[in-house]
């Protein structure tokens, strides 16, 4: 009997996030991002990979996507309401090197290569995630 893909688990489980997971992320995301800022949550997610279990690793892509979202959503915001641009970084853990690492590592294995299945599966908790970090930011209050 040979061992089934990730990609196959992922096409033959549910086709988003459970919301058990969901619910953990944004649990996780209040305790850290919120209370503690992006400097913990990165930390808190970089612990989360390297401390995974295969249960849990759903959990650190989720945070992670949505930190990335988030990101990208605040620099485009940015750039609209103020003309300015602000560059991704060039080192750290958002940077476009570290980011496509990890999608190699974690990502391609667990949805293959289209982004797409990424998305759908992750995209109902990133939504959620997105809008509390957004809320606890306080940007435009």
């Amino acid at each position: 009997m040979t061992a089934l893909s990730p990609v196959v688990g992922y096409a033959q489980s549910s086709q988003t996030v459970p919301d058990s997971i969901i619910q953990q992320a944004i649990s996780d995301t209040s305790k850290t991002f919120c209370k503690k800022g992006r400097p913990a949550y990165i930390k808190f997610i970089e612990s989360c990979y390297a401390n995974h279990k295969n249960k849990s690793l759903d959990k650190c892509i989720l945070e992670d996507y949505s930190l990335i979202a988030f990101d990208s959503n605040l620099r485009s915001a940015i750039k609209q309401n103020t003309g300015n641009e602000i560059p991704p970084d060039q080192e750290g853990f958002l940077s476009p090197k570290a980011v496509d690492k990890r999608i190699k590592t974690y990502y391609v294995p667990r949805f293959g290569n289209q982004v797409e299945n990424a998305t759908r599966y992750l995209s109902p908790g990133m939504h959620k995630i997105n809008d509390l970090m957004g809320n606890c930011s306080n940007f435009g209050k």
